[in-house]
């Protein structure tokens, strides 16, 4: 695909030497058909978290913040990478034997390799302050400074810094620059590049695993249900995936045969490392876009009340079996249920969240609430505009009328 200025005998021969003198530089890569299936998996899973993100910041909150133009950012590189891994597939690399590629094409090969190694921290840096940012927002009340908003600083500040000092080690590496991929070039290696990939992605692993313990003891403090601090935790938890990834990216580097061509066998060592990385930046873009999925399926909105219109055709047609029974006794006959609405919306038009939600039950008769015991902010301050919308559903109190009297003619008047 490139033009390399070097003879058609060297660009022709094998990249390596075959352990038992075979080479075969027709070979395909054998696993075409499940890696872009997965490709295609990921790329939908990224797109629509997207969406998500952007419909809600448009049509629910019609607010948008730092964190989400930087994860609109992060997107770029990640659709850069997808292309890089693309063409390195069609180059005959991902899991093929580095002596059954030529030297030309595995010129070729080490080129996307290095838009690799450069987009890592070019999507790290905004997608991780993004995901931070934002559970600051969620968990940090206004003109707060608690340990969970110096921890968010404190790993953002470590991310960035970090891989700009690793970019910086990886880009020189090689001197010059374009012996990172030509690497027939007369010149110098004075940093060795494995040991600084697997330190960078230790380093990353750690961030991941403190991203996902941070907000763990603030959700656990929470005056919540059990099964609300158990949703909390889920929600948050797929960052657990992106520790997994992260982990198994470390395990391909360490296993992985580079610098090409002093290693051995690049080519096919290195594939998975690809593949851990495209299932960790997916990860990645999920956890930014896993708490905008209950405000984009909420009740009142375009998307909450079409899955609300799914929902009651469902029940319609699974009702139909029960429609003998339900002739019969009356589903309000003899019990006496109580459903509750409730919107909340706070000075930014967003709801509120569970916290709030929890803090609010016991003040919803009141004309203000005692900030000293719900840690939403000191008691001098407004914290929240609460607006709050009660139904009272009554038709089983009515049921218990002269219907059931004249039912049970031995029960005297309720």
């Amino acid at each position: 695909m490139f033009d390399w200025p070097w003879p058609d005998s060297v660009l022709n021969g094998p990249a390596d030497v075959s352990p038992d003198g075979t080479y075969n530089f027709g070979v395909n890569p054998p696993y075409d058909t499940e890696t872009y299936a997965l490709i295609a998996v990921c790329l939908a899973l990224t797109i629509v978290g997207a969406l998500l993100r952007v419909y809600v910041r448009i049509r629910v909150t019609k607010k948008v913040y730092i964190e989400d133009y930087l994860a609109l950012f992060a997107l770029v590189p990640y659709f850069t990478f997808i292309w890089s891994l693309i063409m390195y597939i069609q180059g005959g690399g991902l899991f093929v034997h580095q002596w059954n590629i030529k030297v030309g094409n595995m010129f070729d090969l080490a080129v996307y390799l290095f838009v690799f190694t450069i987009i890592d921290p070019i999507y790290a840096i905004p997608a991780k302050a993004a995901i931070l940012l934002e559970w600051k927002r969620i968990f940090v009340p206004r003109r707060t400074r608690n340990r969970f908003y110096w921890g968010a600083w404190f790993l953002i500040s470590l991310n960035s810094v970090f891989y700009f000092i690793a970019t910086f080690f990886v880009v020189f590496a090689n001197i010059p620059v374009a012996k990172n991929w030509d690497v027939l070039l007369p010149g110098s290696s004075p940093f060795n590049r494995k040991t600084i990939d697997i330190v960078a992605t230790g380093i990353n692993l750690t961030v991941d695993v403190l991203t996902f313990i941070l907000p763990q003891p603030v959700i656990w403090s929470l005056k919540l249900t059990n099964s609300h601090k158990i949703g909390l935790t889920l929600m948050f938890s797929l960052g657990l995936l992106s520790v997994g990834a992260a982990a198994g990216r470390l395990y391909a580097t360490v296993r992985t045969v580079f610098p090409w061509p002093n290693g051995g066998d690049t080519s096919y060592t290195v594939s998975c490392l690809w593949l851990w990385y495209l299932a960790e930046l997916t990860t990645v873009n999920l956890v930014m876009a896993a708490p905008s999925v209950p405000r984009a399926v909420a009740g009142h909105s375009f998307l909450g009340r079409l899955l609300a219109l799914v929902l009651s055709w469902t029940s319609v047609f699974s009702s139909k079996s029960r429609t003998a029974v339900s002739k019969t006794w009356p589903r309000t006959i003899g019990s006496a249920p109580s459903s509750r609405l409730h919107r909340i919306a706070d000075e930014d038009g967003q709801a509120m969240g569970l916290a709030d939600l929890e803090a609010m039950k016991g003040f919803q008769n009141s004309s203000y609430m005692d900030t000293t015991t719900t840690g939403l902010s000191s008691p001098t301050s407004i914290v929240k505009t609460v607006e709050v919308d009660q139904e009272e559903e009554t038709a089983s109190r009515r049921s218990l009328g002269p219907t059931h009297q004249r039912q049970h003619p031995w029960m005297g008047p309720v």
